[in-house]
């Protein structure tokens, strides 16, 4: 009977977790398929049995499905979500802290021979959440019980507002991090929009996280993802107090707020000493004045990079007047960025601070680890769905050929237009084009229906005209009317 195992069944989401079938024939073809059920994704992988009968994930190679290669996280992060979820609806899961659910299944010879069920959780046994509303301060502090003298971070998410990055600082706090969870923006009672916010409030955050027991004599870093991770680089700048600085898909300038409308953007996100902060002019050259409105209109995620970057380039030297002074942090740099990041660049944005840091005589270490072929969303924590085109996959050969392409870096063509499939299909199998009725016979049933596709297909290859077609083919391979039989053809 085949065995699958799941070790551990109960882990944190950054734990290692083991995945390893056994009891199957030497050199059989095995498929695993890992359903994450809290995120609505599922990823597939093939690989060959070794010579005792095991497929163990982390010390063997897929040879294909959603990944190839040796991955011991393989299965988690190339999981691909459903039509109806992304990103967005898993930081929204994330939030809640509960823990993940997840069902694996194997196949042989594609038949299911066994499955089983575990879970990943974002809060340890042994970590409090504590809900902060202290003075200004609004958040939760994550510990662990009892603890003392711990690090302490202040975690910073981004342009979504609320608290939704909770369960970051609640992993931190399993590895034995005072992590407060500060919300900054469109959560309780504090500003509804990213306009104006002092930096103080974060400096007062700082200050509060350094006066529990849980810290006591460690000192406090501060960990910022996307416009909060540029307010950690700000706060590294001017507050003396911040040991350390992780800004991840940051900017290494100050920008524009986040309201209702675009015209937040030229407002400035972020003040200090009551001032507000030079920041980068938004961007309304006509390209990216165009892209924000077909982005509004069909409700598609904007995507400012391209105006980012023009901005940048048309400020030339002015990019300094703008630049976050980071130089001034007394404490390490740890930076992180993603090349395909499309939201805003960050790459370009942090190579702003890298480059700044790199002039000065700074005395502290810095970083800047850049991710290529990474999106806006690439430095979350491990183990999560990180593929693109998520929904394009409608069966599992359609997984084997995006895996390739993404390999290669480039993405699927656009859907043919059902008359444009149907055409191909007829000169693909018969030579010749639909006629006029069969066109019209076809646009009646259900031209989207894989079933309606599937049948004319079985019809063309039914048809003699189908043979006549290929049998042209089939007879050049054979030689035939084109050799005398020898090994060398004459010429007469």
């Amino acid at each position: 009977m085949v065995r699958l195992a799941i070790t551990p069944v109960d882990a944190l989401l950054d734990q290692e977790v083991t995945i390893v079938v056994s009891d199957v024939n030497r050199g059989a073809r095995v498929r695993i398929q890992l359903r994450n059920e809290s995120l609505k994704a599922e990823s597939i992988a093939e690989f060959i049995a070794n010579d005792r009968g095991v497929v163990d994930v982390a010390a063997q190679p897929a040879i294909g499905g959603d990944y190839e290669g040796i991955e011991p996280a393989g299965l988690f992060w190339s999981a691909r979500f459903d039509a109806g979820s992304d990103v967005v609806s898993m930081i929204d899961t994330l939030s809640t802290l509960k823990p993940l659910a997840y069902t694996a299944t194997v196949h042989l010879d594609g038949q299911q021979v066994t499955s089983t069920t575990f879970h990943r959780r974002l809060l340890d046994a042994k970590v409090v959440r504590t809900a902060v509303h202290h003075g200004r301060i609004r958040g939760a502090l994550f510990a662990t019980t009892g603890a003392t003298n711990a690090p302490g971070v202040v975690v910073l998410g981004g342009s979504d507002g609320g608290n939704l990055y909770e369960f970051v600082a609640a992993l931190l706090a399993a590895h034995g991090v005072a992590a407060l969870a500060l919300a900054y923006f469109a959560y309780d009672d504090l500003p509804k929009e990213l306009i104006g916010l002092p930096i103080e409030y974060f400096a007062e955050a700082v200050q509060w996280l350094k006066t529990r027991p849980e810290v006591g004599d460690a000192r406090v870093g501060v960990l910022g993802l996307s416009r909060g991770g540029e307010a950690a680089l700000i706060l590294g700048a001017s507050c003396p107090d911040v040991a350390a600085v992780v800004a991840l898909v940051a900017s290494g300038v100050s920008g524009g707020g986040v309201g209702a409308d675009f015209s937040a953007m030229a407002q400035s996100a972020w003040t200090l000493r009551g001032q507000p902060l030079p920041l980068l002019p938004p961007p309304r050259d006509p390209v990216s004045m165009q892209e924000a409105q077909e982005a509004m209109s069909s409700g598609k995620p904007f995507a400012a990079r391209g105006g980012v970057l023009r901005v940048l380039q048309s400020a030339g030297a002015g990019v300094d007047d703008v630049a976050i002074r980071v130089e001034r942090t007394r404490g390490p740099i740890l930076m992180m960025s993603c090349e395909d990041d499309q939201l805003w660049g960050s790459t370009e944005l942090t190579a702003i601070a890298e480059a700044r840091l790199t002039a000065a005589p700074f005395a502290y270490p810095f970083e800047h680890r850049r991710y290529p072929g990474a999106g806006h969303f690439g430095c979350l924590p491990p183990n999560l769905p990180a593929t693109k085109q998520a929904d394009w996959p409608r069966r599992d050969l359609d997984r084997f050929v995006l895996a390739k392409l993404e390999e290669n870096q480039l993405a699927p063509s656009p859907d043919a237009e059902p008359v444009v499939l149907l055409r191909r299909l007829y000169f693909d199998l018969i030579g010749l084009p639909p006629t006029p009725q069969q066109v019209a016979e076809f646009l009646n049933q259900s031209p989207e229906s894989d079933k309606t596709y599937e049948q004319i297909v079985d019809d063309l290859l039914k048809s003699p005209r189908f043979g006549e077609r290929w049998g042209r083919h089939w007879l050049d391979v054979a030689r035939f009317a084109e050799s005398n039989g020898r090994e060398a053809n004459l010429t007469f």
